[in-house]
């Protein structure tokens, strides 16, 4: 599994760059359990998703009914799917990622990282101080706020999970009252919180 990741990372690199995908700003990537299938996503570019059958000796482009810019893909098989994006949508896939449907919006600014530990428990970092979570495969997201943590400078985007109660969050910290771009002046303390609660309390 290892190797196939790195072949992967190479392959990718190169497949993109004939094929003149090259100079997307690739956010997130996914390889199922199969160690085949792939998925990245593009969050400069609305909508932009590769998929890959084989290690990523090759690609195409898969569609979403929407226009959003994507940051995070997850699939929990080569079929079950999910995607983090902007505004807080989240899409899921049945079928490997030919159909993507919506299930919901407005969790946050933008959904970065998503994460399923099985079929009905996933969560997605927001951005903020800001964290969903979902018990039944997505069907319902819930909202939950992070009170410890200042809203104004956490950027949450990273998240885990060991199983269905544990799992911990990582988030940058910025200077407060930062210039736009944010990003430019990236790089203070970070944040790491754990929950024993399946991301109920922090």
């Amino acid at each position: 599994m290892k190797n196939c990741r790195v072949l992967l990372l190479i392959a990718t690199f190169f497949s993109l760059l004939a094929t003149s995908s090259f100079g997307h700003t690739f956010h997130g990537a996914a390889l199922a359990p199969d160690g085949q299938n792939g998925w990245v996503v593009a969050s400069d570019t609305a909508g932009y998703i590769l998929h890959t059958p084989n290690c990523g000796m090759s690609w195409t482009r898969q569609s979403i009914p929407d226009n959003r810019r994507l940051y995070d893909v997850f699939f929990l098989t080569e079929q079950k799917g999910w995607i983090g994006s902007d505004y807080g949508f989240v899409f899921y896939s049945p079928n490997g990622g030919d159909t993507w449907i919506r299930q919901t919006a407005g969790l946050a600014e933008i959904n970065s990282r998503i994460f399923f530990i099985d079929n009905n428990c996933g969560w997605v970092s927001c951005y903020g101080n800001v964290f969903g979570r979902t018990s039944d495969g997505g069907q319902y997201w819930e909202q939950i706020w992070l009170p410890p943590f200042p809203c104004d400078t956490v950027y949450f985007r990273g998240v885990s999970f060991v199983d269905r109660r544990r799992g911990w969050i990582c988030a940058g910290r910025l200077p407060i009252n930062d210039p736009w771009p944010w990003d430019t002046f990236f790089g203070g303390q970070g944040y790491i919180a754990m929950s024993s609660d399946s991301g109920l309390n922090w």
